[in-house]
């Protein structure tokens, strides 16, 4: 890739090469970050409100291939079917709800949802920290079948299908 010289302009703003933004694959209100490099640089990084993870991505597309394919643990009516969060940090509640458009119910605010569920729970706080999450939610799920679906370690997060009251 070719380097391109580009020009500040009266607010500081820099026009994005071409190449280089089809090569990110940028698109107008895409969010970046930036930084300072080394040897006084500017670094510019893609980002997301989540960050990406090629990984849980991966598992998304597999999940959706499923959900297509009628391979479900259902039935859910729709795609508007609650999802629900526990101990959760406020950015992953923020963004499950921006995400779906659709508000999240926390099981510490609103309690349990009678109805069947996806739950999206945190198990590990810093460091890899026990949250006594399993102890918990056999608390507030007392009686009702849940299985676990996935976890997503990076995040301390693991996601369950909780069965109806």
């Amino acid at each position: 890739m070719r380097h391109e010289v580009t020009k500040v302009g009266p607010k500081y703003q820099v026009t994005i090469p071409k190449e280089v933004r089809e090569a990110l694959g940028l698109k107008v209100g895409d969010l970046v970050q930036a930084a300072v490099g080394k040897d006084k640089t500017i670094v510019l990084r893609r980002k997301r409100l989540v960050d990406f993870d090629a990984e849980l991505e991966e598992a998304l597309a597999e999940a959706e291939a499923d959900y297509k394919a009628g391979r479900v643990l259902g039935p859910f009516d729709t795609a508007e079917e609650t999802v629900a969060v526990f101990l959760v940090r406020p950015q992953t509640e923020y963004g499950l709800a921006f995400y779906r458009n659709r508000q999240v119910v926390n099981y510490q605010e609103s309690g349990v949802p009678d109805e069947q569920h996806l739950l999206v729970a945190r198990v590990s706080g810093r460091g890899g920290a026990d949250m006594h999450t399993q102890e918990a939610l056999q608390e507030y799920l007392e009686g009702r079948h849940y299985e676990q679906l996935f976890t997503w370690p990076e995040q301390g997060l693991v996601v369950y299908m909780v069965g109806s009251r």
